[in-house]
């Protein structure tokens, strides 16, 4: 009797090892997959310019200012407000990657890029909204503008006749590969992903600071 139940208990063994193996590896999953979520958060949805149009105040502001330098010192406007809480309302979190995330996509999907002119017209960031279109310089503000409003340093990157902006996110940028702890966002890059920018563009001549 002592025997038939080693020899079952001997058949059983390896189905316990599958078994807790299969279990082990299930709990690993389950732990990359939360923290990823967490570490990494997307937006629910996306938000159109149409979207965040819709009701939106009233603008009869500055049309332009004389430099991208002067962009730090813009005012967020009730307008930028709406704006940016109508982009945010994406992101069921309040996790600042997911409202970067939230900011860029919306800047580079809903915003039509324009090469520059001959003369170069630096917008503030409520005509390019209303405008929906506009070339590198006045997309990286407008996108440098909501990161600031809720309070997430940026800054535009200078390169050869063309610019785009860095966010700074630790987390994020360990997920990216960033160098600095600085995200990359080009808006007018409308194949690249969030963290992405176009290996032309990394020859970088200066920054433009928006704390």
């Amino acid at each position: 009797m002592e025997q038939f139940e080693e020899e079952i208990e001997g058949k059983r063994s390896p189905l316990k090892i599958i078994l807790v193996v299969f279990l082990i590896l299930l709990i690993v999953l389950m732990t990359v997959s939360y923290y990823a979520v967490k570490i990494d958060p997307k937006p629910n949805f996306r938000v159109s310019l149409d979207d965040v149009l819709r009701n939106a105040p009233s603008y009869d502001g500055e049309n332009r200012i004389n430099s991208i330098q002067d962009a730090r010192s813009l005012v967020i406007s009730d307008f930028m407000k709406h704006v940016v809480g109508k982009v945010g309302s994406s992101c069921k979190e309040v996790k600042d990657v997911c409202y970067a995330k939230a900011f860029y996509y919306f800047v580079r999907d809903e915003i039509k890029y324009l090469p520059d002119p001959d003369q170069q017209i630096i917008e503030v960031p409520e005509r390019t909204l209303l405008s929906g279109s506009s070339d590198c310089e006045n997309e990286a503000i407008l996108l440098s503008i909501m990161l600031k409003s809720i309070g997430l340093d940026s800054r535009i990157v200078l390169v050869k006749r063309h610019a785009y902006v860095q966010v700074y996110l630790p987390d994020a940028a360990r997920i990216y590969k960033m160098d600095e702890d600085w995200v990359g966002l080009d808006p007018t890059c409308k194949y690249c992903e969030f963290g992405e920018v176009p290996p032309k563009d990394l020859e970088i001549l200066d920054y433009v600071y928006m704390q």
